[in-house]
């Protein structure tokens, strides 16, 4: 109790403090630095010295001859006091205990301050994650952004394609109108002067002239319909 008390007002006097958890977890004595906590445990630590058989066992080994043999060693209390610092970071753990001469009172401040550099590593193990985990959100939105850059690029690709597809489709259509056009003008010349020449054949004299002129007038008027079929005015 004076060891721990001692603690405390070494902790207070840089301005930490040790106190009891008794709801929340781990339970026990733990040491606050700067909002980090350090779990302590405070024990007596054992002894072994040799078994030294007493006369009740002397007396049970002649009554019953199965009685097992006594234990070589016994563990005992030492007296000496063992101090265990528990740390969050890498579960690990540091000792003091006294040692012949050397009690743990004298060691207070050396107990203090290692679990003060503890506590500025946890603090820097704390930054350092902040600092890769905004370095991670960093790379993932570079990597979204080039997502989205690339997809925006195959996407204004793909419009500037279908874009000139287009042109070239109606250019090819327009091609194709003007062909067909062209021919139907063709045709509709051709016809054309082959019903002047029946109507000059027709208008003739001779009986050549007659039948030409009869088969122009049963057929006239399909030649008519027909021509007019290209559209060309005047066909």
């Amino acid at each position: 109790m004076d060891l721990i008390a001692a603690l405390a007002r070494e902790a207070d006097r840089r301005g930490h403090k040790l106190a009891i958890s008794r709801k929340r977890k781990p339970r026990g004595l733990y040491l606050s630095v700067s909002g980090y906590r350090c779990v302590l445990t405070l024990k007596e630590e054992d002894e072994r010295i040799r078994h030294v058989v007493t006369e009740e066992e002397r007396r049970r080994r002649k009554l019953y001859s199965w009685q097992r043999i006594p234990p070589e060693y016994d563990t005992v209390p030492s007296g000496w006091l063992r101090l265990d610092l528990v740390y969050s970071r890498h579960s690990r753990r540091t000792q003091w205990a006294d040692k012949g001469k050397v009690k743990l009172e004298s060691k207070l401040r050396e107990i203090i301050r290692e679990v003060e550099r503890q506590a500025k590593a946890e603090e820097q193990d704390r930054i350092d994650q902040q600092q890769r985990h905004a370095e991670w959100v960093a790379a993932q939105e570079r990597e979204e952004t080039a997502r989205k850059r690339k997809a925006a690029d195959r996407r204004a690709k793909w419009e500037a394609a279908m874009a000139v597809a287009r042109e070239r489709a109606i250019d090819d259509h327009r091609r194709k109108v003007f062909g067909a056009a062209v021919d139907a003008w063709d045709a509709a010349s051709v016809i054309r002067e082959f019903c002047d020449a029946l109507a000059t054949s027709a208008s003739s004299e001779g009986e050549q002239a007659k039948v030409v002129a009869r088969w122009v007038a049963c057929n006239g008027r399909s030649l008519s319909s027909w021509v007019a079929c290209f559209g060309w005015p005047g066909a």
